[in-house]
């Protein structure tokens, strides 16, 4: 259930190992966080973000679940019901940069980096979605990018995935409404974490820190629909989206 400020106390996180994710949740476990499931694929780093969250004295449970494996999104959603009597918060974070070369990615590559940005997440929320609806009056944080709004010729795989994974989201908030579920499409920019190591800084870059301090006050004012981290990219984007193909192509190949 909810607290008295509006803070979640239950809540699940599917791609626990984020570092956008983990550095929100450990915001929110001064906030009178009771109850966490941390989902990912990665065991190790959902070990260690574990033991971070015990030093804070949150016991978390963790469900090892690729979300590229669509059989087990079943058995995620039986998980929640069997060990929460709510879900006050959905946050997805789900997600994968990934090399953006077409030749080197192959195949396979391109299939995992759509599985993991769009496919997946999709799968597992819709997986969950009946647990929304039936309790009422929760919330969702879904992470996207700017990324969704027009390709890059460096990212345009990435890009073809979260541009369909927020056209998703955007369907889904409209499908929770009137089950006063709140749904929130945070279209970040970039942001300094370790999947960005390496990659040319964008304008308006910023720290890990914070990327969860601003999500943190989208959770606070109860902001829903799509919303710009750092807001700025709202407007910069404005502009950007509108702007004929040629002079895109020019400058996002310069940046």
């Amino acid at each position: 259930m909810l607290d008295a400020t509006s803070m979640p106390q239950n809540v699940v996180v599917l791609g626990g190992s984020s570092d956008i994710a983990k550095e929100f949740i450990k915001l929110l476990s001064s906030r009178r966080l009771e109850k966490i499931l941390l989902v990912g694929r990665n065991k190790d780093k959902l070990d260690e973000f574990g033991d971070e969250l015990r030093n804070l004295n949150i016991e978390p449970q963790i469900f090892i679940h690729d979300t590229r494996n669509f059989d087990s999104a079943q058995q995620l959603a039986n998980v929640i019901k069997n060990e929460f009597t709510r879900v006050d918060l959905l946050l997805v974070a789900t997600g994968m940069l990934g090399n953006a070369n077409i030749d080197a990615l192959g195949l396979n590559g391109v299939q995992e980096m759509i599985e993991v940005n769009f496919t997946g997440p999709a799968i597992d929320i819709t997986s969950v979605l009946p647990i929304l609806k039936d309790q009422r009056g929760s919330r969702v944080i879904a992470l996207s990018s700017v990324a969704a709004i027009r390709p890059r010729k460096d990212n345009y795989i990435y890009s073809a995935a979260k541009s369909g994974f927020d056209n998703f989201l955007q369907g889904i908030a409209k499908e929770l409404e009137p089950y006063s579920v709140e749904t929130s499409i945070v279209r970040f920019g970039f942001v300094k974490t370790s999947m960005t190591t390496g990659l040319k800084p964008a304008p308006f870059t910023i720290e890990l820190k914070d990327a969860s301090q601003l999500l943190m006050t989208v959770l606070e004012k109860r902001k829903t629909g799509i919303i710009y981290l750092p807001p700025i990219l709202k407007y910069l984007f404005l502009i950007l989206k509108n702007l004929p193909d040629t002079i895109w192509w020019k400058i996002s190949e310069r940046s």
